[in-house]
């Protein structure tokens, strides 16, 4: 066997007392998680159009 001993978290080889998963899915979700700071939206102005003013025809 290698050095590596089957069953530590991390050691990549499902057995031993980590029961049937391996060390890497299982240290995935054994890792707490981190909570991520939502960034507040700034919220857009809406620009006003413009009306154009019809020309009346001069005569």
């Amino acid at each position: 066997m290698s050095s590596l001993q089957a069953g530590r978290v991390g050691d990549g080889q499902a057995g031993g007392r980590g029961g049937g998963r391996d060390g890497r899915a299982f240290e995935r979700c054994v890792r707490k998680k981190k909570k991520k700071k939502k960034k507040k939206k700034k919220k857009k102005k809406k620009k006003k159009k413009k009306k154009k003013k019809k020309k009346k025809n001069k005569r």
